[in-house]
């Protein structure tokens, strides 16, 4: 039997409990009604309409102040809605609410407050309402979303505090009170050993992918849909688009070193688009196309990180090392053979700090780095110095040459299929 639809009443596909998403005079509530039962998920939703109805009929305050809930509200209005990560910090939002509590006033949220969330958010993790999404390790909140969740509810109170064009004496400075947790940067990345070890436990197309990963940089999801239009072959390059602020991508360019030529080399004739496919190793219906046996199609992310857990598996390596690392480690090369400036380039960083973040870095790493890009730019100097007068001959190497014939037949293939439908039109008109 098909249930009626209730006005408020939410359960997304794969969320085991009901949630509330009503609003009554103008107050906004969003909130899990903690239970998978149809007939008391209304009558809890029926009950906060009553609640809320309370509110609403409830004397003007004097002094301007609005709830956390109604706050949250404004920031998601204002701030959150409409950008990139805007599902993320939708949730991000609700839950915040939720365990701060939906009714507290802003002018409230002074320092203890703040500091009973970050205990809460110390103690176990509360359950998910749905199965997915990783286990923490110990069950526990990390110290970085610790800070997240506290950061949230900071741009909500000072948001609030613009939106009233007021301030609340009591709102704490988190440098003052020591309020944000300390935050380790990840600084896991392949050992040359573990490196071997992967790549002899991958299957082809995996070996393929992880080590243009360590030679480019890219994060291993943008690789994933890499055409063979990406590639400058003559210029020896790849640009590929990769995530920025804001709705738009942006496009980062890396040169290909020749692991890099030899990996595109291997795979020019296994895809006419793409550079990174799987062999579907059994048919199956995608949609009304059948992808037979032996045929291939485009390496999804998802499946890319199972093919690694797998292989991380098989090479006895430990399960700290996750697919994101070998981006780190290409990363962590760079710098020490080049130094910070050319990491930043390499991963396309806006920021130094991020960089530095991103590798696990100090101020104090830097140093010999810095010492030993310069020691490399003295003795090119030298050596441009002591150099004879060079040819204009550009030397090819073998390897380089079969890529750039690959991309003419590619191009004149493209042409010809662009000149057939002028040519049959000419011919129809014709008669």
């Amino acid at each position: 039997m098909k249930r009626k639809k209730v006005p408020g009443l939410r359960r997304r596909p794969g969320q085991r409990n009901y949630s509330a998403d009503i609003m009554v005079a103008g107050i906004r509530c969003r909130d899990s009604l903690e239970t998978d039962d149809f007939d008391e998920a209304v009558r809890r939703l029926q009950a906060k309409r009553e609640e809320l109805r309370r509110l609403a009929a409830a004397p003007a305050r004097a002094v301007a102040d609005m709830s956390l809930n109604e706050a949250a509200q404004v920031y998601w209005e204002e701030e959150g809605e409409g950008k990139r990560d805007a599902d993320a910090t939708d949730g991000l939002i609700a839950r915040a609410v939720r365990l701060a509590g939906p009714n507290v006033m802003l002018s409230e949220m002074d320092a203890a407050f703040y500091k009973s969330i970050r205990r809460r958010l110390r103690a176990v993790q509360p359950k998910r309402e749905s199965g997915s999404g990783r286990q923490l390790k110990n069950g526990r909140y990390k110290p970085k979303s610790i800070n997240k969740y506290l950061d949230i509810l900071l741009r909500i109170q000072t948001n609030g505090e613009i939106h009233l064009r007021t301030s609340f004496p009591n709102k704490p400075d988190p440098g003052q009170i020591g309020l944000m947790e300390k935050v380790t940067h990840r600084k896991r990345r392949l050992s040359a050993m573990e490196q071997r070890d992967l790549m002899a436990a991958s299957e082809q197309d995996l070996r393929d992918i992880l080590e243009f990963d360590l030679e480019t940089g890219f994060r291993a999801d943008c690789l994933c849909g890499a055409r063979w239009d990406d590639v400058a072959v003559f210029e020896k390059t790849i640009t590929l688009a990769v995530k920025d602020e804001g709705l738009d991508d942006s496009l980062h360019t890396v040169r290909l070193t020749p692991k890099a030529l030899e990996i595109l080399d291997r795979r020019k004739h296994l895809h006419p688009d793409l550079i990174f496919t799987f062999v579907c190793k059994r048919a199956y219906w995608k949609g009304t196309v059948r992808v037979a046996a032996g045929e291939r199609y485009e390496a999804k992310y998802p499946q890319l990180q199972r093919k690694f857990a797998k292989a991380r598996n098989d090479a006895g390596i430990d399960q700290d090392l996750i697919l994101h690392d070998v981006r780190r480690t290409a990363a962590r090369r760079v710098f020490e053979e080049s130094g910070i400036d050319e990491a930043q380039l390499f991963l396309g960083h806006r920021d130094r700090k991020t960089t530095m973040n991103y590798l696990g870095l100090e101020q104090k790493d830097i140093v010999p780095a810095l010492l030993r890009a310069s020691a490399r730019a003295a003795r090119a100097q030298r050596e441009l110095e002591e150099a004879l007068a060079g040819s204009n001959v550009v030397a090819v190497d073998p390897i380089h040459a079969s890529l750039l014939r690959f991309e003419a037949e590619r191009r004149a293939s493209r042409a010809a299929a662009n000149r057939a439908p002028s040519v049959s039109g000419a011919a129809s008109g014709s008669r």
